[in-house]
């Protein structure tokens, strides 16, 4: 069955379940327009992002994980949830280019992260929302095409991608960032959801998270992190799938995966395979990944109770949780991203 894009777009509002500053030197820039829409025929649609979250298919169980993390379940428990899904990119921006456009990596030429920049000839979601009358909205990590540079209104960055409304510089994720930027990305999005004053067109909002993406520098920076370097204990044994570089090489598994161990260690600090207490450095990775996730979850909240604090709002508002790739976290012996 053929779908337009406006049908699509008003079977998803109603088939998706309504769910529900800065640091020194970081700022955002809002254009000059009226702020959120409170009262339209056409619902808002708010996406949540977040950056490297897997699927918790080995996770605590699920009474559990909604304890530790209660805007997550927040989310999923009124929601319509997809659960057979995969990534179409396994790093940050190829996924994203991917998720902006709905094009394959060869498609749009995103192959890496590092210096990969999505041409704006591409439309985006936010380009197609617009045909429709939506005004749309970015708030933190893009990491996909320079940053500002002060040539330009900083608010204007976004314009050739079809989005308005930017976080100047853009926290892309070094080593850090989700714990020092994603309370002030929410803060953003608060706040430009509070200026709203009159009726106005319906938006198309993203909030684009850093965290947990911070588990990428474990354990080489995240030890020298305070908030990064103890997490809590919750993990009390390796995931069920944990292989050694010699079990990969036996079981003819690519070599491409013992490849990956070995850029990890080089990059990101020694994990070790075998000898005594090596579990216990993975077990605290998985610990300490749980705890950005934590982190991201109290921001998360933040979201949804500014979208709580104007019911009108709220009411007419399909909200979209979901998050540009996932991480090995043990899986197979490996750690990361990218390679798969």
């Amino acid at each position: 069955m053929s779908m337009d894009r406006r049908t699509f777009l008003r079977n998803s509002a109603c088939g998706v379940a309504a769910m529900a500053a800065v640091w020194p030197g970081r700022r955002w820039f809002p254009p000059d327009v009226s702020g959120a829409a409170t009262t339209n025929s056409r619902p808002n649609i708010l996406v949540v992002m977040v950056d490297q979250m897997r699927d918790p298919q080995w996770f605590p169980e699920q009474s559990q994980l909604d304890t530790l993390l209660p805007n997550m379940a927040r989310l999923r428990t009124g929601a319509v949830n997809f659960t057979n899904h995969y990534a179409a990119a396994t790093a940050c921006t190829p996924s994203r280019a991917c998720m902006l456009t709905g094009l394959y990596t060869h498609q749009h030429f995103c192959i890496i992260t590092e210096g990969s920049h999505l041409h704006p000839d591409f439309p985006t979601w936010g380009d197609y929302l617009r045909q429709f009358g939506y005004a749309t909205h970015w708030f933190g990590k893009w990491h996909l095409s320079e940053d500002c540079d002060g040539a330009a209104p900083p608010y204007t960055y976004l314009e050739p991608y079809g989005f308005a409304t930017y976080t100047c510089p853009d926290p892309h994720g070094a080593p850090g960032q989700g714990l020092d930027t994603d309370d002030d990305i929410a803060r953003q999005f608060a706040t430009w959801l509070g200026n709203a004053t009159a009726p106005a067109q319906p938006w198309c909002a993203t909030v684009s998270f850093v965290n947990p993406h911070d588990i990428m520098f474990y354990p080489r920076f995240t030890q020298h992190i305070s908030g990064e370097d103890n997490p809590p204990s919750v993990f009390t044994e390796l995931p069920p799938n944990f292989e050694t570089p010699t079990q990969l090489a036996s079981r003819s598994k690519p070599a491409l995966q013992r490849e990956l161990v070995e850029v990890a260690n080089r990059q990101f600090g020694l994990m070790r395979h075998s000898g005594p207490g090596y579990a216990d450095e993975w077990v605290k990775m998985l610990d300490t990944y749980l705890q950005l996730h934590q982190y991201v979850d109290a921001q998360i909240g933040a979201v949804l109770d500014a979208l709580d604090a104007n019911p009108a709002v709220r009411d007419n508002t399909v909200v979209i949780f979901t998050c540009d790739h996932g991480d090995f976290c043990g899986s197979h012996g490996l750690r990361g991203k990218g390679g798969a």
